[in-house]
């Protein structure tokens, strides 16, 4: 036996284990990529180095013994300086991405790789889980998404982009309920109140709950659900739909409290309060008789008949505007009957927030646009109706003040408008927030994390076969062509983890790059040396097979993943 010192610890251990060997089992824990328990040291990554008193060198742990009397220092700013640069030089010729453009590009941050994979190969309630994690109302949110992450899918390099949105609302639909095994019990003694019963509040008392605290939402409206209900049309998000979605979010246990209006003090008695109010108040022109776009979608909802009345038949409608918002407005318009529904817009085109095919359909159903055009340069009596769909904002009455209290936090469309997902995605980060809040935990800072992206052109996939969209979703999910990174979706990648732990600026090493994940730690070929081994020498070495291997699950970066799946590096 002998004795050391590791960050001020007495250890007796046995002699001739390494360093990492004794850390590791006493819960000391040193990075390493390139090592594993049941091969010989390998020492090729570089960063497990130490720090060994009276050895002016930094020592690779994996493979030094441990000497008796050594006292060892595993972290130190002269260490994490090292550790940064071996990361640094590793990452500069790492070619890849951590995560999908089509997840990078989603406001709720969902795993859309992940849960796409998990539909190609028929796993509907596995795949429900994976997107339930970040969008609890995945059937009503595939219908109404602009989807950007289509719009950011590589597959449309090849042919189109993957039915993302259809397959997350096939998914919602087929299995309707979530299955919730066990709430929390740790925080069922403290009470949350969410003024608003939109998709934010919705999402936020969700998580929430899931959590274990006893969660109130208050609804100003009659029936929950927000700009969801009230906002989007019946023929793009049937009602019972939503209310599914809804229902699953009471049955948890969340206490719905409709047609109560509160303010800041009548829920000061709660132990943290979330403001998801929505923005119902229109930005309107100062025209005479104008209703806003969000005033006359919700008088549509609720069956107004002074609203109603607007587009009746006979009616000439003018719809101010260019967003989603707005062309709901015209296409609700002509549903209910106006002889003639024209779109004013005073951009181009190309400039409309509305998702393009939003635009087409309205145009299909018989709308007029006019780019370039304001208001003022359309002719008298033009319209007998006018709605203006250029913006909204929440009505704070009742809630002045609330940036300085620290109990209270606002969400969704109190901090911007945008689309229903990234709502959703807000309320599940305040959820985050909130319970770190309420358990004294220090609040998480701004830090972006370092993520691996690549640049890629449709001759990066020139290989892959030309296949249009179908309407079975095992075989259109089966198109993806999982461009993100398998151990970075699997919480696995060691290399992403220490980046991050680190620090690192790959960056600042401009030069020549592998075009792949590899780092060359070696674990593969080692493992595998009758299938595996390295060719060429120098920069130009990478791990070729000579053999069959089906899987290897200790590859760091998920490397030979890649290369096991075959169509991209």
């Amino acid at each position: 036996m002998i004795k050391i010192t590791i960050n001020n610890q007495k250890i007796q251990a046995k002699s001739g284990m390494t360093i990492l060997q004794i850390a590791k089992e006493n819960n000391i824990e040193i990075p390493t990529l390139c090592h594993d328990d049941s091969l010989d040291a390998y020492g090729s990554c570089g960063i497990c180095m130490v720090e060994v008193a009276g050895d002016p060198r930094l020592i690779r742990s994996c493979s030094v013994a441990a000497a008796d009397g050594m006292v060892i220092t595993t972290e130190s700013e002269r260490i994490t300086k090292n550790r940064r640069l071996v990361l640094d030089l590793l990452l500069s010729d790492h070619t890849g991405d951590c995560k999908p453009p089509c997840a990078l590009s989603c406001p709720a941050d969902t795993d859309c790789m992940g849960y796409v994979k998990l539909i190609s190969e028929g796993k509907f309630e596995e795949a429900r889980e994976k997107i339930g994690e970040k969008i609890p109302f995945m059937a009503s949110i595939g219908r109404i998404c602009p989807r950007p992450c289509e719009s950011a899918c590589r597959r449309a390099l090849v042919d189109e982009p993957i039915a993302i949105g259809d397959l997350k609302q096939y998914v919602g639909d087929l299995t309707p309920v979530l299955e919730i095994k066990q709430l929390s019990t740790v925080n069922c003694q403290l009470s949350i109140a969410i003024v608003g019963g939109g998709p934010a509040g919705l999402s936020a008392a969700y998580y929430l709950r899931l959590k274990g605290y006893k969660v109130t939402i208050y609804e100003a409206m009659p029936e929950f659900g927000g700009m969801l209900r009230y906002g989007v049309p019946e023929f793009r998000l049937p009602k019972a739909v939503l209310q599914r979605e809804i229902d699953a979010v009471a049955a948890i246990g969340v206490e719905f409290r409709p047609n109560t209006r509160v303010t800041l003090e009548t829920v000061a008695d709660y132990d943290a309060i979330i403001l998801a109010v929505g923005a119902w108040k229109s930005i309107t022109l100062g025209i005479d008789g104008e209703i806003g776009g969000i005033d006359f979608l919700r008088g549509i909802a609720e069956g107004n008949p002074d609203v109603v009345g607007l587009a009746s038949r006979g009616s000439r409608v003018i719809v101010i505007g260019g967003g989603n918002t707005a062309m709901d407005a015209c296409r609700v318009a002509v549903k209910q009957g106006a002889s003639e529904v024209t779109c004013v817009y005073r951009r181009t085109r190309k400039d409309m927030p509305a998702a393009a095919h939003e635009v087409s359909d309205a145009e299909a159903e018989g709308v007029k646009f006019m780019f370039s055009t304001t208001y003022e340069q359309l002719p008298e009596n033009f319209a007998d109706v006018v709605i203006s769909a250029i913006g909204q904002k929440a009505d704070l009455t009742g809630f002045e003040g609330y940036e300085s209290n620290e109990k209270v936090f606002a969400i969704g469309d109190m901090l911007g408008t945008d689309i229903a997902a990234k709502a959703i995605g807000d309320g599940r980060k305040c959820a985050e927030t909130v319970d770190r809040f309420l358990s004294g935990k220090p609040a998480e800072g701004g830090k972006t994390s370092w993520l691996a992206k690549s640049e890629k052109t449709a001759q990066d996939f020139a290989h892959i076969s030309k296949q249009s969209r179908c309407d079975d979703p095992v075989r259109e999910a089966s198109r993806c062509l999982e461009c993100g990174c398998s151990a970075y979706s699997e919480k696995s990648c060691k290399l992403y983890w220490y980046a991050n732990l680190y620090g690192v600026s790959p960056e600042k090493y401009n030069g020549e790059k592998r075009d792949e994940k590899c780092i060359m730690c070696g674990l593969c070929v080692r493992t595998h040396d009758d299938v595996l081994g390295f060719a060429d020498r120098g920069f130009g070495v990478s791990v070729e097979s000579f053999g069959e291997l089906k899987s290897y699950e200790k590859c760091p970066t998920g490397a030979y993943y890649d290369k096991l799946r075959g169509n991209l590096k």
